[in-house]
């Protein structure tokens, strides 16, 4: 599967807009040579020699003291980032479709959706995605926030996207599947296709997720995509699900275990994990439902 290359899916609402901008800039000639070659190293799939001649640009780069944020550096960085994402065997614009055809009523099984996405994956292929993340947040703020850099900051927050809810069940999985080609979807997706692995799932793992929730929630904001995307709403209402467990910052380690437990088998998490809330908890009609919509009404600042 391709990082980024010159086809289109239909991705609706304003992710059309966005993905078709990220398109579009990795199918553009530059005129700078270094830029170019990497965008055809990328679109032949190349992307390890991608990496290692992107690096060596964006080191060169920033041998001020800073990173540099003028036009080509930021455009160095996106292309460094997608060629990362490649890297990983999942396509930036695929996940940008799947996740905007989740359903918007209200969905429980969004991280399901992911592990049917990611776990025929090497779990190393996610130090890649976090490279990937990591070349364009070292941008800063500010410039991710920039008008000039929108399609930028959505490419950050899928990238975010992709790890929030795809690094929990492939650590705390594994498909029972047999002869799939690795990045492969996992089709039928269903709750039997895995095997649960919860002990895997690392505070360190946690820490990704919540930062992510977080980040990807800003970049996407800063990119244009409305509160009522299904992109957003997936983020927010997992969040939610996740923080109301507990009156502590963020959430913890263990509603993220039991989170996973749920939508990924019918068994109770707390005989799996000491501690963990039961699955009604984390549904929009179980004992934390005011909770979480209170969760969800809050300006994202407050999360």
């Amino acid at each position: 599967m391709r990082a980024l290359v010159c086809s289109q899916p239909v991705i609706r609402k304003s992710l059309f807009l966005l993905a078709s901008l990220v398109l579009a800039a990795a199918c553009a000639k530059s005129g700078d040579a270094v830029l170019d070659e990497a965008k055809f190293l990328i679109d032949r799939q190349e992307y390890e020699a991608a990496t290692i001649k992107l690096d060596a640009a964006i080191l060169e780069a920033d041998s001020g003291g800073t990173v540099a944020t003028d036009a080509d550096a930021v455009e160095l960085r996106r292309l460094a980032s997608s060629a990362y994402f490649g890297l990983s065997k999942l396509t930036i614009l695929d996940i940008a479709s799947d996740v905007s055809s989740f359903p918007d009523d209200g969905d429980e099984n969004d991280f399901l959706q992911f592990a049917c996405l990611v776990d025929t994956l090497d779990v190393s292929r996610f130090d890649s995605i976090q490279t990937s993340i990591k070349r364009l947040t070292d941008l800063g703020a500010a410039a991710l926030a920039e008008e000039t850099n929108k399609s930028v900051s959505f490419q950050a927050g899928i990238t975010e996207l992709v790890e929030a809810f795809g690094l929990p069940p492939r650590k705390g999985s594994t498909a029972n599947t047999a002869g799939l080609v690795e990045g492969a979807s996992i089709t039928p997706c269903a709750k039997s296709t895995f095997t649960l692995t919860i002990a895997s799932m690392t505070e360190a793992d946690k820490n990704k997720v919540l930062n992510d929730f977080v980040n990807a929630d800003d970049h996407f904001r800063n990119a244009g995509i409305k509160e009522t995307d299904a992109i957003m709403k997936a983020l927010r209402e997992n969040y939610c699900r996740l923080k109301v467990q507990d009156p502590s910052p963020g959430f913890r380690l263990v509603d993220l275990q039991a989170q996973i437990v749920c939508q990924l088998s019918d068994t109770n998490p707390a005989t799996i994990v000491t501690g963990a809330p039961p699955c009604a908890d984390f549904t929009s009609a179980g004992t934390k439902a005011a909770a979480i919509t209170t969760c969800l009404a809050q300006d994202n600042t407050q999360l």
